[in-house]
């Protein structure tokens, strides 16, 4: 899983991006910080903003990968299309784990998700109402969509079977209903923190 190229190469100038995901319930949340702590790849991280702020030792599957906006483009731009999608709530499993070779985060440790048609659909409507504001798209959006829960980032070659083993035990197969997603914006770096400036909810039946 590569990383794209064509992105702005000072991290000082780098204008800001987003990101939309779905959050992990809790119990999950917690057993992978767990994984993390038990090698050394957790990193503490401070509440600063009223909205709440989450790092990427928050449990989450990608729905639309980093994007920018357009030059004419604002904040509220996004939100308003996104106020219209409509979404029932999705139950998903997990049970295959995956190590994907990344250029910012190195080996990463991911739960791939079961195929789920339902989650491939929400995906494509998101994307759909985004591309009339965003810059760019990417190779990982539409038909290649996978799906995945990040557990561990930069794990060394020694490290991978053990991390697979540990994970297996303590978090697969896994399970949860989603109710949600959130537009977050990075707002520390690249992927350090992400201010969470929307959060959409499912249609009740």
């Amino acid at each position: 899983m590569k990383q794209m190229n064509n992105l702005p190469s000072d991290i000082n100038i780098r204008p800001l991006s987003y990101i939309i995901t779905i959050p992990t319930p809790t119990a999950i949340n917690e057993s992978i910080v767990k994984i993390k702590k038990k090698f050394n790849l957790f990193h503490d991280q401070k509440i600063t903003h009223p909205q709440g702020i989450i790092s990427l030792n928050t449990a989450h599957i990608t729905l639309k990968r980093r994007f920018y906006l357009q030059q004419e483009s604002t904040e509220d731009d996004i939100i308003k299309t996104l106020r219209k999608i409509t979404f029932y709530p999705i139950y998903i499993t997990a049970s295959t784990l995956s190590i994907y070779q990344t250029e910012e985060q190195g080996n990463v440790l991911v739960v791939l998700v079961d195929n789920n048609d339902e989650l491939k659909r929400l995906h494509k409507s998101v994307l759909t109402s985004l591309l009339p504001f965003i810059t760019r798209d990417d190779v990982f959006s539409g038909e290649n969509y996978t799906p995945h829960i990040s557990v561990l980032y930069k794990l060394s070659d020694s490290k991978i079977h053990e991390g697979i083993s540990i994970s297996e035990k303590e978090i697969l197969p896994l399970s949860f209903t989603i109710d949600s997603f959130q537009l977050l914006k990075n707002i520390k770096g690249v992927m350090k923190e992400r201010e969470i400036i929307y959060t959409h909810f499912v249609k009740e039946h």
